[in-house]
């Protein structure tokens, strides 16, 4: 009997992008707020989410569409999504919330509690970066 190895340079069922590779974990939740896509968002005491802004309230993922208050939308609390860099990224590090630019991150090599997003996959380019996804991490990988 032979055997046949089956060979796909494009990913699983041809996808290409890395987060169709390695996919995300998601949740639906109702916007408070306009959120705009591919933005930190952090959960209410209602529980709706918010967009984070420079600071407040502690990151639990990030939007994968845009919403305004009253719509839903599904946010991304792990996986790859790019995301738009406030500074460079360096492959490895940390991401969080940008301080000056609501909407950005930036890397840092000593986050804050509820500041971090994820972990940056590589340099960024043209002010955007890919980042993996793991709200509240904050040990270095």
């Amino acid at each position: 009997m032979s055997t046949t190895q089956i060979e796909n340079p494009n990913g699983a069922f041809g996808y290409t992008a890395l987060d169709e590779k390695v996919g995300q974990n998601t949740v639906t939740m109702l916007a408070s707020g306009t959120i705009v896509k591919n933005t930190p968002v952090s959960i209410t005491s209602t529980g709706t989410v918010i967009a984070t802004g420079t600071s407040g309230l502690a990151i639990i993922g990030v939007a994968s569409e845009a919403a305004v208050t009253g719509q839903t939308l599904v946010v991304v609390t792990l996986g790859v999504i790019t995301m738009s860099a406030g500074g460079a990224t360096t492959l490895g590090t940390p991401v969080i919330r940008s301080a000056t630019t609501a909407g950005f991150v930036t890397s840092s090599a000593a986050p804050v509690s509820g500041t971090t997003v994820g972990f940056a996959l590589g340099a960024s380019a043209a002010n955007l970066t890919a980042v993996w996804v793991a709200p509240g991490t904050l040990q270095t990988i």
